[in-house]
Parts: C-alpha cells; structure tokens; sequence
C-alpha cells in the first residue's frame, strides 16, 4: 500500500506545474526536457526572422500571467536585446531559463528583469511591428518576438512602411484588425520598457511609443505595473519561462517537454519580397510623403525645363529680331 502511494505521489510530482516561487537557482535538478535544439543566440542577432526562443518566452509572459490572475493581455513582447542565449536540447533547468532570460552583472537587473504590464494603442503597436520590420535588419536590439499578434512585411517597399498587415491573434485562429485609437493590454519585461525612449530615438522622435494606463492616461513610471504574485513579489522574466517549462506535458523523458510546436517558426512574424505595385500598394503616411516628395520634384523639374525653353525661345527670338533689322 505505501509503495502505490509513493507511486502515486511521483507521477503528481511529475505532472503537475512546480509553482514560480518554489524554483531553485542553485538546483541542477531539471524541470524540462527539449528534444532539439532552437535556432542559436548567434544566428537570431545574425537573420532578421521570427525566433521560437522569443516566442517561447513570450508564450510564458501570457501563462505567468494567467497563473497570477490577468487574463486580459492582449499581446507580449520579447525583444531580442534581452535574449542572452537559446534552448538547447536535453534537460532544462530553473538556472537555463535564467541564463536565456535577461539579467544584467550588476544593479536592479541583476536577478532578472521583471514583468510589467502596461497599455498601448493601436497606432503604438503597429508601429512597434514597423520598427522591427524597417529598423530590425540593421539594429539587432529591436528585432522583437511575440505573442497574440501576428504580422506580414514585405522588404521591397520603403522603410517604416513595410508591414502590410498585422492583427491579434485570437482563439481559433482568427486574426482580429487593430484600431489605432483602441487601448491593448501588453506584457513585456522591465528591461524593455525601460529601452523605449532609446526604441524612440531611431526614429528621431518622429513617432513615439508612450506606455499607458487603463484610461489612456501617459505613464511616467512603470513601477505601479510590475506583475506581481500571490505574496506580492515581483515575478523576473526567467520564473515566468520556468514556470511554463513545468506546464508541459510529461514527455518519455520522464520530465515536462518541449512541444514541437517550438522546433518551427509559427507565422507570427512573416517576411516576403514582392516588387511592382506591391511597393506603394495601400501606401502608408511615410510612402505618401515620399511619393509626394517625388512627384513635387517631378514638378519642380518640369518647371525648371519649361523656364529654360522659355529663355532660350526668348533669347532666340531675339537674335532673329535682330537679324532682320
């Protein structure tokens, strides 16, 4: 009779999640098993792609948040500046997540970033997939990653206007539009929100990103919107990965596993190349102004010729005038 009880209390042990705060840094015990390996840390700063790390990491802002009670977020983003290394197969331990997840040698950071919680608007959103899109390929720290929202982009068309579609993604594979002036729950880690003045500045404060509250209102700080867990405590970006980890299915392994959702980019984030008309197809503000810019050249240039026969028909007529006299 023990004996099937000490059975019974194993295959608990092994199939139910290990809660947040119960992890161990110090422990090498693993709490997951991956069976292969993602795309290295060395080839996401190297491509400019859609990453199953971040949007593994991403997944976890979603799940840690439900544990704790939000249900609401509406999309999470990991930027690839806080990724410090990818999931490697084999066990997985709480000290791996550490070591993917940010963390800086020293101050605040040191013990991970936490999560946060903060409103932006539609029109932020869409321009947060812009940058990504136009800016990723030369500034490696603002590739992003993310869940519940997915987008297409085309390479061919002019900077800050190479998206051409992005929605939420909602239950049952739908993709719902994004209204600019409509508020979005998003869950990101502290480290990131505390880059947007630097994300701000590539686009020379041109368009800005401004995190709110739930009424619409311009934070300042965004101390007030740390996730927070039953007993208060902040909730570091590489528990919330932990955590997932011990949500999996147990696997042959014996342990948690990976699914195999994760071994292949998922569409969140699709690049194309598509020339012609595709360029200035439903162009937006950035491409009209430029196609503005050109045609106002065009006229310019036409004005600039149609002067220039004048003076020289003048000048001609003048010399024949002269002729004849």
């Amino acid at each position: 009779m023990k004996k099937r009880i000490s059975g019974l209390i194993l295959i608990l042990a092994l199939l139910l999640p290990v809660p947040c705060g119960a992890l161990d840094l110090s422990s090498d015990e693993p709490i997951c098993y991956s069976n292969f390996d993602m795309i290295s840390l060395q080839e996401m700063q190297e491509t400019h792609q859609e990453y199953t790390t971040g949007d593994m990491i991403a997944d976890s802002y979603l799940y840690e948040a439900r544990q704790n009670g939000i249900t609401d977020i509406d999309v999470a983003i990991v930027p690839l500046a806080s990724i410090r290394a990818s999931v490697k197969e084999g066990p997985l331990t709480a000290a791996d997540a550490f070591s993917i997840c940010y963390a800086a040698e020293e101050g605040p950071y040191a013990e991970g970033a936490p999560l946060v919680c903060a409103y932006l608007s539609g029109k932020d959103l869409k321009l947060l997939t812009e940058i990504d899109a136009s800016l990723g390929p030369a500034q490696s720290g603002v590739k992003l990653s993310y869940a519940g929202l997915n987008y297409r982009f085309n390479t061919k068309r002019i900077l800050m206007d190479r998206v051409t579609s992005v929605g939420l993604a909602r239950s049952g594979g739908m993709l719902e539009l994004i209204e600019d002036d409509m508020l979005y729950k998003v869950c990101t880690n502290r480290y990131a929100a505390d880059l947007l003045d630097d994300l701000n500045g590539l686009v020379w404060k041109t368009f800005v990103i401004t995190p709110r509250d739930a009424d619409g209102q311009p934070l300042e700080d965004l101390s007030g919107c740390l996730l927070t867990d039953e007993n208060g405590s902040p909730v570091m970006e590489w528990m919330a990965l932990a955590d997932y980890w011990t949500s999996f299915r147990t696997g042959d392994s014996g342990l948690p596993e990976v699914p195999l959702l994760y071994s292949a980019p998922q569409t969140r984030k699709v690049k194309y190349e598509e020339g012609g008309f595709a360029r200035i197809e439903n162009p937006g503000t950035v491409t009209l102004a430029a196609i503005g810019a050109v045609i106002a050249l065009l006229i310019l240039i036409a004005a600039v010729i149609a002067l220039i026969r004048r003076a020289v028909y003048r000048r001609r007529a003048r010399l024949l005038q002269k002729g004849n006299s």
